[in-house]
């Protein structure tokens, strides 16, 4: 299972959700996220780590050949919150 930990986005022109990849009871590093309201990816460091630009109502994917996918849509909670 993949956990994520969303850390609080910036507030400028555009967000940026940050956060962390988690797996059962470890760091998933280098798992694929996906912003596919506005066709951007990125992904997680050796540290889980990750940014990619959002804002809310944005679809998001979390996905990775070892964990199953993951797929949520930005509330403004969603900058600050464990999902």
């Amino acid at each position: 299972m993949l956990f994520v930990t969303l850390l609080s986005g910036v507030l400028v022109a555009q967000d940026r959700l940050e956060g962390i990849t988690y797996g059962d009871s470890t760091v998933a590093k280098f798992i694929k996220i996906s912003n596919t309201t506005r066709n951007t990816v990125v992904f997680s460091d050796k540290n889980g780590t990750f940014s990619l630009p959002a804002s809310v109502g944005d679809s998001i994917v979390f996905s990775s050949s070892f964990y199953e996918r993951k797929e949520m849509i930005v509330d403004r909670d969603d900058f600050s919150e464990v999902v």
